[in-house]
C-alpha cells in the first residue's frame, strides 16, 4: 500500500514549534508573505518516494 501524502520533515519534529491551534509561522516565498498553517499540511508532497507505479522506498532501506 502506498501512502499518498509523505512528509519530507517529520510531523513529529514540527509540533514542537505549533502554538496551542497546532499552527507554525510559515513564509511562502512565491506569494512572498507570512501566515500561519496546521503543522500535518507543510513539508509534505503527494508520493515523494515513489516513481512509476514502482515502490521505490531507497531512503527505508
Amino acid at each position: 500500500m502506498v501512502t499518498k501524502k509523505q512528509h519530507y520533515y517529520p510531523r513529529c519534529l514540527l509540533k514542537h514549534f505549533a502554538n496551542d491551534d497546532k499552527k507554525v509561522f510559515v513564509y511562502i516565498r512565491k506569494g512572498n508573505k507570512e501566515t500561519l498553517m496546521k503543522y500535518e499540511k507543510i513539508c509534505a508532497s503527494n508520493y515523494t518516494y515513489e516513481s512509476d507505479d514502482q515502490v521505490d522506498n531507497v531512503l527505508e532501506r
